[in-house]
């Protein structure tokens, strides 16, 4: 039996650009899919909500006896296309791409998946292994170290280490890693998004180990935000877990934000100033009608608008009632 978790955060981002989402696309067969766009604001989030959008439209109506890996690279070509037909007519999402990592699982935990760019595809079996390639700058310059071509030290400190080599832009795909797998009883998938990577291979590794499947989700991005990374990219987080028991699971489609990285605003007033203020409101207020009402202002409680014939010059507050005013109010703050 297949359950699953899955949340996001918006990190300190403008704007969430990672897309997750998941379809049953049989009674023995689910799909997951998460991207994470980039090219800009709207760029990342049209190019990351697109491609996630053509999978579920292509698993929505499978082919007939396709298998589960050609199913999977036929949705990622049509997934480019979509994005390449959404620039011609759009030229401003020029630049625009995406990863993506989506995964077909049976409910023998049988699985196959296909991935794109830097987004990690992990297995967990006791330990942490990432199973996907990752298609970033960095693998290269691992192996120019491996070569001698340049010092660990260069590797680690080189400005585009972090650029990835492939994507999803509506171009020819540089690179695309395809395979498959099993779960036994007990073992977990983690599709995420890179902003995951603010925790440490390990640190990811101890919560997978120590927490329970339920909380899983939530425990892993708020140890993100414990990190406190002043430029915190969107983190996005799906845990399939293959097991007999039954579990309560969210929604596959769940977006939830567990906290926003921005200023708070500021602390409400305390509730003890906010019950004064009311109750010197109430008796300004009972004053005030007191005298409105001998001074014989009608229209003041006539919901309908005077005529400009009736409409008089205010009287101005007599000096006794000014003076019970600031005695009510003395009063009720010295309380």
């Amino acid at each position: 039996m297949i359950h699953s978790q899955s949340q996001q955060i918006i990190g300190n981002r403008e704007s969430q650009q990672d897309a997750i989402n998941s379809l049953r696309v049989s009674p023995q067969l689910q799909l997951f899919v998460l991207a994470d766009g980039m090219g800009g604001h709207n760029g990342g989030e049209t190019a990351s909500q697109s491609v996630i959008q053509s999978f579920l439209d292509y698993f929505a109506n499978p082919i007939a006896d396709e298998s589960p890996t050609d199913a999977l690279y036929t949705a990622l070509l049509r997934a480019n296309a979509a994005l390449l037909t959404r620039t011609l007519q759009q030229p401003e999402l020029q630049g625009m791409g995406t990863t993506l990592v989506a995964v077909l699982i049976q409910e023998n935990g049988q699985f196959d998946y296909i991935s794109v760019g830097d987004s990690p595809l992990y297995q967990f079996s006791g330990s942490l292994k990432r199973i996907n390639a990752n298609h970033a700058f960095a693998e290269d310059l691992k192996k120019m170290v491996q070569v001698g071509a340049i010092s660990a030290e260069e590797a680690e400190q080189h400005p585009q280490r972090h650029a990835i080599t492939s994507a999803l832009t509506g171009n020819a795909i540089t690179h695309i890693d395809q395979s498959s797998g099993c779960l036994k009883m007990g073992e977990r998938l983690i599709l995420a998004s890179d902003g995951i990577q603010t925790l440490s291979h390990e640190q990811i590794e101890k919560q997978i180990q120590h927490v329970e499947f339920a909380e899983l989700t939530t425990r892993l991005l708020q140890a993100v935000i414990a990190q406190q990374k002043p430029q915190q990219d969107n983190a996005s987080i799906i845990v399939i877990e293959y097991t007999n028991e039954r579990k309560i699971e969210s929604p596959p489609t769940i977006n939830v934000v567990i906290q926003s990285f921005r200023q708070p605003e500021k602390e409400a007033l305390p509730w003890k100033f906010m019950i004064l203020g009311v109750g010197l409101a109430a008796i300004l207020l009972i004053i005030l009608m007191i005298w409105l009402d001998g001074s014989g202002h009608q229209n003041v409680a006539n919901n309908a608008p005077p005529s400009t014939s009736q409409i008089q010059q205010p009287n101005t507050i007599p000096h006794n009632v000014i003076s019970q005013i600031m005695a009510a109010s003395a009063a009720s703050t010295n309380h």
